[in-house]
Formats: C-alpha cells, structure tokens, sequence
C-alpha cells in the first residue's frame, strides 16, 4: 500500500517507504508506528499539492529535459553505504523519481555524489530513447 501511494502521490516519502521496507520480515512495533505516521501523513495532506504546468517557448514546443540529484555519505549506520535519490523533470514536470541505497560502499562525499549523478545519466538516457 505505502509504494502505491508513493509512485502515485508523494515524491517526498521515497525515502521513509525505503526505511519500511528493511524490516519487512520482521518488523517491530516502532516500525508500525512509522508506517501508521507516513499514512496519516498522506491523509492529512492529501488536499494540498502543487500545480505543475509545463513551459513552452512562445508558439513553439521545446522539450527540455532537467535533472537533478543528491546522496548522503555513508549514513546507513548497518552498512555504512550511501543514500542516493534523483529526480528527473520533462517542461517542468516531474516525470521520474527515484531514492535508494548505493550498492557499493563510497569512500568520499565527492565519491557518493557521482554515483548519484551517473544514476541520474543512466535514467535520462533510458528517457531520452524512449
């Protein structure tokens, strides 16, 4: 249920949903406090949102293509891997997101943000072939 509403409604909860997800063979009390707190989130806010509305050029179609990217060094304390998570927008819109764990370890913040960056690359050019 929470992946649902986050492919479908919020962006933002990518990374809480991640968190969810590492104790799904056994979870906790807490971890069902967290999910209980991400849905009621979801239901508190489920009136509010942005209006997105592409740009165009004056009397023509352009299609511009941004992306952007960010990561976190080595903050999973059980592996000490990195978090990275991107987001690609087409006129504005955003069209692709994504947040998850690196699957290597980075021995750098430098390090961390080109794996992120090359993910991001990754998914334009898989976009932009489409």
């Amino acid at each position: 249920m929470l992946l649902c509403l986050l492919k479908h409604s919020k962006i933002d909860l990518g990374n809480p949903v991640r968190e969810l997800t590492k104790v799904l063979k056994s979870p906790a009390l807490l971890a069902y406090k967290e999910m209980w707190r991400i849905i009621e989130f979801v239901l508190g806010t489920a009136t509010m949102g942005l209006k997105l509305i592409p740009t165009f050029a004056k009397g023509q179609l352009e299609w511009r293509l941004l992306g952007a990217s960010d990561s976190d060094w080595a903050n999973d304390k059980d592996n000490r891997k990195s978090i990275m998570a991107f987001i690609l927008f087409l006129n504005g819109i955003p069209i692709l997101w994504q947040s998850k764990q690196a699957s290597i370890v980075a021995l750098s913040t430098a390090e961390t943000e080109c794996i992120a960056l090359s993910e991001l690359a990754k998914e334009i050019l898989f976009v932009a072939s489409e």
